[in-house]
């Protein structure tokens, strides 16, 4: 089976080692073969990135990038003896490895299924049912067949033409390691799918909180912002900007938030085109302006908005006319279900919806803002 990302593989050959690992995942020795019958013993290190080898002393000498690699394990007998290996595969070349037993296989196997694209999705999960419909992608409830515990799992029909969105949403995931941000734990590639297993996340989104409820409490709402600015405060720091901040993205379990659909999600250095939902986008991007992480904080102070009061601030009978009003952005606190909500409240949500990005506060300022404080005393 050719894989659809031949074309971001790198050299598949080892390239001398320029500084030390970080993030090391999986450390211990393996074999290479020497001759065709001997094996040659070495220590290797691997990251999320690369497999290193390292010298008698310890010291990285070279590395074989892993990133859009794929790997298989096999089994040899000859004679008496058991060899227990796996095999690195790109486009153009191969490498096997060795291990020193089988559970010593089986614990590489699970350290590369965090960092390769796997194969074999059938025979890892079992799809229950379909949970939603996105514009390129399907999500499914699943099953491991390992574990036994439930996997969300998105999805995509193999096409070149998303090759570069979908390269940037699995790189920004496995990039990311927050347990609020939802975790992609595998890539799979199979004849006619990619198929991302990520965090299952069972209970409901703020959508769904206000629509059922209406409004919430200041103080319910305090907490649950404060969590999620936390969360935009970290994935900011990682040179991410989410780009589709809106209550449908933010999930709550056992009242722990997780954000998830980091479909249109891009590295600060990518953002340029215009993306988002209508009516959680900044004014700057609806304007055809250069952006940063603020356009995610203009988003939260919609998703502020309408927990505090149960509407929208951008309102109309079509999706034309609530973007009219989303780049207008005239945020007004007129509606009924403002009555006796706080001041320093509606001055939070004016501070995140400025429509100039440069006086909007960052993730950091708005985390600092008395309403937190005043309604979170206990904390």
């Amino acid at each position: 089976m050719n894989t659809i990302f031949s074309s971001l593989q790198k050299p598949g050959s080892w390239q001398q080692a320029q500084s030390p690992p970080k993030s090391i995942i999986k450390k211990s020795c393996l074999y290479t073969l020497k001759s065709k019958t001997a094996l040659e013993k070495a220590n290797f290190i691997m990251t999320k990135s690369s497999l290193y080898s390292l010298d008698n002393n310890g010291a990285p000498t070279h590395k074989l990038s892993l990133k859009w690699k794929t790997f298989e394990p096999f089994y040899e007998e000859d004679g008496l003896e058991e060899r227990f290996g796996f095999q690195i595969l790109s486009s153009e070349s191969s490498m096997d490895f060795y291990t020193e037993s089988q559970d010593a296989l089986e614990e590489w196997l699970e350290a590369l299924a965090k960092v390769c694209i796997c194969k074999d999705f059938e025979d890892d999960f079992l799809l229950l049912k379909q949970l939603g419909i996105g514009g390129s992608s399907v999500v499914y409830l699943a099953k491991s067949t390992q574990n036994l515990n439930h996997y969300s799992v998105k999805s995509f029909f193999k096409t070149r033409n998303r090759l570069e969105e979908l390269a940037r949403e699995i790189t920004i995931l496995k990039s990311l390691d927050n347990p609020n941000v939802v975790k992609l734990h595998r890539v799979y590639e199979t004849r006619n799918h990619i198929h991302m297993v990520m965090d299952y996340v069972s209970k409901t989104d703020l959508y769904k909180l206000v629509v059922h409820h209406g409004k919430l409490p200041e103080e319910q709402v305090a907490r649950l912002i404060k969590e999620c600015l936390r969360t935009i405060s970290y994935i900011h720091s990682k040179g991410v900007i989410h780009r589709d901040i809106k209550l449908e993205n933010v999930l709550l379990e056992e009242s722990k938030l997780k954000l998830i659909d980091f479909g249109m999600s891009a590295f600060e250095t990518d953002c340029f085109k215009l993306c988002g939902s209508p009516g959680y986008i900044a004014p700057e991007i609806l304007a055809g302006k250069p952006y940063g992480p603020k356009a995610d904080i203009f988003s939260t102070g919609v998703v502020v908005y309408a927990l505090l009061s149960g509407v929208m601030p951008f309102c109309g009978s079509s999706e034309a006319e609530v973007m009219l009003k989303n780049k207008e952005c005239r945020v007004e606190f007129l509606h009924e279900n403002w009555v006796g909500v706080s001041q320093e409240a509606k001055d939070l949500v004016t501070q995140l919806t400025k429509s100039d990005s440069d006086e909007r506060a960052s993730a950091e300022e708005a985390l600092l803002h008395p309403w937190f404080s005043e309604m979170l005393k206990s904390d």
